[in-house]
């Protein structure tokens, strides 16, 4: 009996040790380390959804210091929303974002779209590892959250890897934030980070970004990831803009991957070897029919397009058929964009290549004169500027509408002029 009595005390007092905060937190240290240590090569499917939002009442632009101070306060509208779909592939750990389903690390529209909207990197091991292994975060517990127990912790800039683009490139800068951590499993669950005063010639005064993360199998060993990210970006000019990212389909990789359509086969073997054809002469003249429809409510931008070639397309000076009426080509949506007032949608699509007869050639073109016009037409109707054709709405295809979402329909047609190399 005696010995029972003191077995039960030696559990309970093990409990109580193992939930005090500061045996909670080295092990859930531990356990991140050694996670991170051993993290194999990986991939998840990312979806951004952005919103972009503007005061309701017009004034005089407050400073950095009164916007975020009424952050939580000031009544905002939704402008305009877009979405992009992305593989993100961890390699030694480093993030490298690439078009979902892609073959390489971007390329120049998807820097553009990068370029022309809030993004943000790191939540898989650039940022865990800024808190946990550089040893810079100054930790503290902070009490319980729906019995999590929550730490604080603040990094000075000068042991800051988190980066902020700025007018002449980027730079590191204070971070500080929040930890929630299981004491039971000490798993990880959420952490926020908040970059409080940024350098004066960055757009935003303040970003928040909040990671849920999640456990899961690669190979036989289970890792942290993502779940869903929220990033705000409050910014000088007193407009916002709202990321939401969910990540999906994480698995372990071995080799490059390539890019899958749809509408091949999924067996690679049962497929006819692909051979590489020339470029597709610039000038020439394509009708093209959309084979896979366009939902706004669920496409985004990297999502793959295919169309087909609708009448034979002749060399300039003969009656030769350069490319017949059934050939494929294909490419990506670069842009999903949604304005509110007035309602219109924008895709941008780029075709990339043209099949013949399992010879595939690269293709570079743009929408002719007349579709090009109507699209203007109906930017300036929207009260968006497209006088120089350039920027986030150059090359759309636009879609007036009262409705919450469109539909492109399958055979939508589109004509295209085929232009030199970008």
């Amino acid at each position: 009996m005696r010995l029972g009595w003191l077995f039960v005390f030696a559990l309970a007092a093990h409990s109580q040790n193992s939930r005090d905060p500061g045996v909670v937190l080295a092990h859930a240290r531990e356990h991140i380390l050694e996670r991170m240590e051993r993290l194999p090569n990986y991939t998840c499917v990312e979806t951004v959804d952005r919103s972009y939002l503007q005061p309701v009442t017009a004034g005089a632009t407050a400073s950095c210091e009164e916007l975020v101070l009424v952050k939580n306060a000031r009544k905002l509208r939704v402008t305009a929303t877009d979405r992009l779909r992305l593989d993100v592939r961890i390699a030694g750990g480093n993030e490298v974002v690439a078009w979902a389903g892609g073959n390489g690390p971007g390329d120049r529209a998807m820097a553009e779209v990068f370029e022309s909207g809030p993004f943000g990197t790191g939540p898989f091991a650039g940022l865990l590892g800024g808190i946990f292994a550089d040893n810079a975060a100054n930790l503290h517990y902070a009490g319980q959250v729906d019995g999590l127990f929550e730490y604080e912790f603040d990094v000075p800039q000068e042991a800051s890897h988190y980066m902020t683009r700025v007018s002449n490139g980027w730079r590191a800068t204070h971070y500080k934030g929040t930890l929630l951590i299981d004491p039971e499993s000490f798993d990880l669950k959420r952490v926020v980070v908040t970059q409080p005063e940024l350098p004066a010639d960055a757009a935003a005064c303040e970003t928040t970004n909040a990671v849920d993360y999640q456990k899961i199998l690669l190979g036989n060993r289970e890792f942290l990831v993502p779940r869903h990210s929220a990033l705000r970006f409050v910014n000088r000019d007193g407009t916002e803009a709202l990321t939401a990212s969910e990540y999906v389909s994480c698995h372990e990789y071995h080799a490059e991957s390539t890019i899958h359509y749809e509408d091949e086969p999924a067996n690679p073997v049962a497929k006819k070897p692909v051979q590489s054809g020339r470029a597709v002469p610039e000038g020439l003249a394509f009708s093209l029919s959309l084979e896979n429809s366009i939902d706004t409510g669920t496409a985004a931008a990297g999502d793959v397009v295919t169309a087909k070639v609708r009448s034979p397309v002749h060399a300039p000076e003969s009656k030769e058929i350069l490319y017949p009426a059934g050939a494929i080509v294909r490419g990506r949506v670069t842009r999903m964009l949604h304005w509110e007032d007035p309602a219109i949608f924008g895709i941008s699509i780029v075709f990339e290549t043209l099949e013949v007869n399992g010879v595939v050639s690269p293709f570079h073109g743009q929408p002719d004169r007349k579709d090009t016009q109507q699209n203007l037409e109906r930017a300036a109707w929207a009260g968006l500027n497209a006088s120089n054709g350039r920027g986030a709405i150059a090359g759309m295809y636009f879609f007036p509408t009262s409705k919450p979402r469109h539909v492109v329909p399958r055979g939508f047609t589109m004509n295209w002029v085929t232009v030199s190399t970008p």
